[in-house]
């Protein structure tokens, strides 16, 4: 069936809009998948204690060796050893200012790891509003005749949204326990600290 002249697309146009939005639709959920894996991997070596970490460059701290502790921190390229490498950094200083110079590292390392979150979230809302608009593409402005294959896009959409918001969830909850090791890092080196 022909569209309407009065109809606010033109059946090119509407054609056009419904070609781009399929190419749209699965490029949002790339993005999304991309986001999620990023994060996941970024996160899942940051849940991890340090305690081997700790436990080497102890020594190290004993004889003095404060180069040799920075650089072993280095090398573990880890939220929890950027933190222990920023503890190290401030020995000699007063207990204050190390405690204090370590939280601010732990509210950087956080803000750096919840960096571009907000986009999954993002991608999760738009995907299932963009099936639908390609749903109404097909049958409103394209007027053709509805069948259960126009709602492809729609389902997607939704099945998309679903898993962007699951997996908000889960880096949310790995974020939480990322927060949990570097504060229980932070303790572990300041009653280091106040042992020796």
């Amino acid at each position: 069936m022909i569209l309407q002249t009065n109809t606010l697309f033109s059946w090119e146009e509407a054609l056009h809009l419904q070609m781009a939005g399929f190419w749209l639709l699965p490029c949002l959920m790339i993005a999304a998948l991309y986001l999620f894996w990023e994060k996941l991997l970024a996160l899942s070596s940051a849940t991890h204690l340090p305690t081997k970490l700790l436990e080497n460059i102890k020594p190290l701290i004993r004889i003095g060796d404060k180069a040799t502790s920075i650089k072993l921190c280095n090398n573990h390229r880890t939220p929890a050893a950027k933190l222990l490498a920023t503890g190290v950094s401030k020995l000699g200083k007063p207990f204050k200012e190390i405690y204090d110079t370590m939280q601010q590292a732990t509210l950087l390392q956080m803000n750096e790891l919840e960096n571009r979150l907000g986009y999954l979230i993002l991608f999760s809302e738009i995907l299932p509003a963009f099936g639908l608009l390609l749903v109404l593409i097909q049958t409103q402005f394209l007027s053709l005749p509805f069948q259960f294959a126009h709602l492809l896009p729609l389902w997607l959409g939704w099945a998309f949204g679903f898993l962007g918001n699951v997996g908000y969830n889960i880096l949310v909850m790995r974020l939480r326990a990322t927060k949990h090791t570097l504060d229980k890092t932070m303790q572990l080196w300041l009653m280091f600290l106040q042992e020796n």
